[in-house]
């Protein structure tokens, strides 16, 4: 069932359902809201959308269920929009985070070095992309061959993963961030550390700022749900 307000059951399980994996509430299997079925490749998928549900308090939270989201959005729209999660990717990597870097001043110029050389090291060793890195470059993108690169290793990845990339692409504004989650190659530590440079830089000189903070705390618990949903499958 695909229900959100008032609680409405009270024990939950997951358990097998067709050619994978489901959750049951009250013996009742739950559903996406387009109405499709919620199976999953893996038992440690499915409970892992099983928790959310069985930690919702007396009213359904749907913003306290981030696995529970990613789940339904690839099971409801990723076979129908794939190829525009793929531009969407491509998008991010024409304009990639890593690749763009600031020359003022030299310690975050340095620090920006250090982090997304690593990362832009990585996607050359892992697929033989290369990525243009430049400085105060507002106009920086990459080439035809790497961004049809990128399209091309997205669309092999099934629904879940294709879901995931996209989310965690946006997330961080970095293609190759999305995909070094993806290709389990980071943990959320290393994926967040990466895209808080500036932020952490400028916060150490003048202060952390609380909407700032919980903002940073919310994409945080967003990497830690999508690393574990593509650890589970």
């Amino acid at each position: 069932m695909a229900i959100s307000g008032h609680k409405f059951y009270k024990s939950v399980k997951a358990d097998v359902l067709g050619d994978g994996f489901g959750i049951f509430l009250d013996n009742r299997r739950l559903v996406t809201p387009a109405k499709n079925p919620l199976i999953l490749p893996s038992l440690n998928a499915a409970q892992l959308v099983a928790s959310e549900w069985e930690n919702q308090g007396d009213n359904i939270d749907t913003d306290t269920m981030p696995i529970t989201r990613l789940v339904n959005v690839a099971i409801d729209r990723a076979h129908l929009t794939r190829n525009e999660l793929v531009a969407e990717i491509q998008k991010y990597a024409s304009s990639d985070l890593c690749c763009y870097r600031t020359s003022a001043p030299q310690i975050l110029y340095e620090t920006q070095c250090k982090i997304w050389n690593e990362q832009i090291k990585w996607v050359k060793d892992r697929f033989d992309i290369e990525f243009i890195a430049k400085s105060d470059s507002l106009g920086l993108f990459q080439t035809d061959i790497t961004i049809k690169k990128i399209g091309e290793i997205s669309q092999k990845y099934d629904d879940i993963r294709l879901t995931i990339l996209a989310f965690v692409t946006a997330l961080a504004g970095s293609a190759i961030l999305g995909l070094k989650l993806v290709e389990k190659a980071a943990s959320p530590e290393e994926i967040f550390k990466a895209i808080r440079i500036e932020e952490d830089h400028n916060a150490n000189i003048w202060g952390y700022d609380d909407e700032d903070l919980s903002k940073a705390n919310a994409k945080f618990d967003d990497l830690k749900s999508a690393f574990a949903l593509i650890n589970s499958i």
